[in-house]
């Protein structure tokens, strides 16, 4: 007789680049991140595949995430201007 023994464990990873952008509206900054991911998205993954740990669990709570059914987000977070949003 065979039994299976199954057991699924979310991790989560976390990754931060900080990236310099010209002076501008904040209802801006989503557009120009958008337009301009060179900037960023090569930085980004680079620094998750190298330098990110996993951590357990889904990291929503943790991080506050918006939408616990997606795989990826992405946020954007100007402490200068004290205004972010989500990308994309």
């Amino acid at each position: 007789m065979k039994v299976e023994i199954s057991q699924i464990r979310i991790f989560h990873k976390l990754t931060k680049v900080e990236i310099t952008i010209p002076s501008m509206e904040p209802d801006e900054i989503k557009d120009y991140l958008n337009k301009n991911s060179d900037l960023w998205f090569d930085k980004l993954a680079t620094k998750y595949h190298k330098e990110s740990t996993h951590e357990r669990g889904f990291g929503i709570d943790v991080t506050k995430w918006r939408d616990k059914n997606e795989s990826d987000e992405w946020k954007y977070n100007c402490k200068e201007l004290n205004f972010g949003g989500y990308l994309v």
